[in-house]
């Protein structure tokens, strides 16, 4: 594709009339009618509204997309300048989803961790920030030892809220959350490009480890190879992007990808979670959306139309049929409608027959990717993930 093609295409992705991409009569008729979802997300803990928020009297800064709301400090220095660095993720998102983008968002910054935790009794010891449903904002702690992995979480959950709100618009019945392989593979791969469009540990650990595809002959010595990720302080995940890159290749040369069929499954999370592979998932689940959205990293996602039109069609809903193609209804008499599955909506868009069919394409994908973004690294230019 050449550089004018490219650059026509991607302009006409942000300029093209919204028209095209408004919800179709079946799904504004959703709802107003039962809606067919047992896609409960069990990765999202149920959001508890009881928080020592309201007590804090917070100092308001503005900006253009965001309301950002930082608690006095009775010590320290805090982070320069939050409000620029979160613009500046909210343009890194702009650049690769915009049609996800909703309106201004309220962020809670607490003065350290201690805090963080004491107020939100919702928020895991692990964790850096969260997303609050149906709030429309995000509350996170300061750090200002650590900006670059504080911007990295704060992009990750301003993803999720964008995601969310687009499956689940205020003001319209529920619709079922997003599949969570790809809420967390569009949050991961966003994180991963915060800081620098190149990519960071995410893509460099795709060029470099050895990822296998799951069989049962193959678990036995994957595993083997393959030490703890966990730590004893964080029993859920511990994010990659806080490991230094010798911690991460001590720890994990090896990774094995699941089956791709039940990865998407909406249990696949939990799984990982009681299996102990959990950071194998999210790894699983970036390495997944990359190829789905922009398999070579650049600048501009080179699939950004395909994968648009994909996660679109996750949201719209359609007739319930029975087996001999009559139109479902519940016992009230409304009709019931559900939403293409996973497999679906990649046959229709990328025309990839099945999961089998979606597994076989990414290998050829990856082990291609790998093959040439190692020779780069052998010829001097540095192992850095992004390549033409």
């Amino acid at each position: 594709m050449s550089f004018n093609s490219f650059l026509i295409g991607f302009l006409f992705s942000l300029i093209l009339p919204p028209l095209l991409f408004l919800p179709s009569r079946a799904q504004e008729a959703a709802d107003k009618v039962l809606i067919d979802s047992k896609s409960a997300n069990p990765h999202q803990k149920e959001y508890k509204k009881e928080t020592s928020r309201t007590k804090i009297k917070w100092n308001k800064r503005s900006s253009a997309n965001f309301n950002v709301y930082m608690q006095p400090r009775t010590s320290g220095v805090p982070t320069p300048n939050l409000n620029m660095k979160f613009e500046s993720s909210y343009q890194v998102l702009r650049q690769n989803i915009p049609w996800l983008m909703t309106g201004k968002a309220d962020v809670y910054v607490y003065q350290s961790k201690d805090d963080f935790l004491k107020n939100e009794p919702q928020a895991s010891s692990w964790s850096v920030a969260f997303f609050a449903p149906g709030e429309n904002c995000i509350v996170m702690y300061d750090d200002p030892k650590d900006v670059d992995m504080l911007i990295r979480q704060f992009t990750h959950e301003l993803t999720h809220l964008f995601v969310e709100s687009s499956f689940n618009p205020a003001g319209k019945a529920y619709r079922g959350e997003p599949p969570i392989w790809l809420n967390e593979g569009i949050a991961v791969n966003m994180e991963d490009i915060a800081s620098d469009y190149n990519g960071g540990v995410w893509a460099d650990d795709l060029i470099n480890f050895n990822i296998r595809p799951y069989s049962d002959e193959s678990k036995a010595a994957a595993n083997a190879a393959v030490s703890p990720r966990l730590v004893a302080s964080a029993p859920i995940w511990t994010p990659s992007s806080q490991q230094s890159n010798s911690q991460r290749n001590n720890n994990r040369k090896a990774v094995t990808f699941k089956n791709f069929a039940d990865f998407m499954r909406q249990d696949s999370y939990d799984k990982a979670v009681d299996g102990g592979y959990i950071e194998d998932w999210y790894f699983q689940a970036y390495a997944m959306v990359r190829f789905l959205f922009k398999p070579y990293n650049n600048r501009y996602p080179e699939n950004m139309m395909q994968f648009r039109q994909f996660v679109t069609s996750l949201y719209a809903y359609k007739n319930k049929l029975d087996s001999n193609g009559k139109q479902v209804k519940d016992k009230d008499g409304r009709i019931v409608m559900v939403r293409p599955s996973c497999e679906g909506a990649l046959k229709s868009v990328y025309g990839l027959k099945n999961a089998a069919d979606f597994e076989n394409k990414f290998w050829k994908w990856l082990y291609d990717l790998q093959r040439a973004g190692r020779a780069k690294a052998r010829l001097g230019a540095g192992a850095r993930a992004n390549f033409i």
